[in-house]
C-alpha cells in the first residue's frame, strides 16, 4: 500500500465518494486514494458551512479564514495558520466573488491567481507570493495548502459527465475530487441553500457523516 503524506485520512474519507478513474489531458489523475493509505489520521474533521445566502456565506469564510489565522478550525484551537497557507477554490467566477476578495482584504493579503482580468495568464507565475490564495479549482491542481476552503460548492452538480469527445471537459464531480485533496490538514466546504433545487454533490457531502456542520 503507497502511503499518502498529503492529505489526512478524514479528508480522504470525505473526498472518496467522489472520485473517477479518469486523468485528463494535463496528467492529474482523479483516482481515488484509499483513506488507509493516510500516514496521517488527523485530529480535524472536515466543516460543511450552509448560510441562507452568498452575502452570509461569504462572511462564514472570511471568519473561517482568520481563524485559521488566529489558531482556531470550528471550535478546535489548532498551531495558528501564515495566509499562504490558505485557499479559497471555486468552480468559475461569480457575482459574489469580487466582493468576497475585497471582504478579505480587508483583514489579510489576497493573491487572487484566476481573476476574470487576467483570463489566460499563468495563475502559478504568482503562487509564492505571500497571501491567501483564491483560484479556481482547476488551477489548483496539483497544489497543496496546509487549509483549503471550497466555496460556493452549490454551483457544482448536475449530470455527471466523464466523458467528452476531446477528453478535456471534467465532470463536477471530478473537480469536487481535486479541490477535496487540495488540504493538507483542513478543510472547509461552503455552500448557499437551495431547497428547490439542491446540488446532488452538496447533498452527498451533507448525507456522508464525514463534514461536521457549523
Amino acid at each position: 500500500l503507497t502511503r499518502n503524506y498529503r492529505n489526512t485520512r478524514v479528508i480522504l474519507e470525505a473526498a472518496k465518494a467522489f472520485a473517477g478513474g479518469n486523468e485528463d489531458d494535463d496528467g492529474i489523475s482523479a483516482s481515488a486514494c484509499d483513506p488507509a493509505s493516510s500516514a496521517r489520521e488527523g485530529a480535524s474533521r472536515p466543516i460543511f458551512v450552509e448560510r441562507e445566502s452568498r452575502r452570509e456565506e461569504c462572511a462564514a469564510i472570511v471568519a473561517i479564514v482568520n481563524g485559521l489565522l488566529a489558531g482556531q478550525f470550528g471550535d478546535q484551537p489548532i498551531e495558528p495558520l501564515a495566509a499562504s497557507d490558505i485557499a479559497v477554490l471555486y468552480r468559475k467566477t461569480t457575482e459574489a466573488l469580487p466582493g468576497l476578495v475585497a471582504q478579505l482584504k480587508e483583514s489579510v493579503p489576497v493573491v487572487w491567481l484566476t481573476p476574470p482580468d487576467r483570463a489566460g495568464a499563468d495563475p502559478r507565475q504568482r503562487i509564492l507570493e505571500p497571501g491567501v490564495k483564491v483560484q479556481t479549482i482547476h488551477s489548483a491542481k496539483g497544489l497543496q495548502y496546509k487549509a483549503v476552503v471550497v466555496a460556493f460548492a452549490d454551483s457544482l452538480g448536475g449530470p455527471f459527465i466523464q466523458v467528452t469527445p476531446a477528453g478535456d471537459v471534467e465532470s463536477d464531480r471530478h473537480l469536487l475530487y481535486v479541490a477535496l485533496t487540495r488540504p493538507e490538514e483542513h478543510l472547509v466546504v461552503t455552500c448557499t441553500r437551495n431547497e428547490r433545487s439542491e446540488s446532488p454533490l452538496v447533498g452527498r457531502m451533507k448525507r456522508s457523516g464525514a463534514f461536521v456542520a457549523i
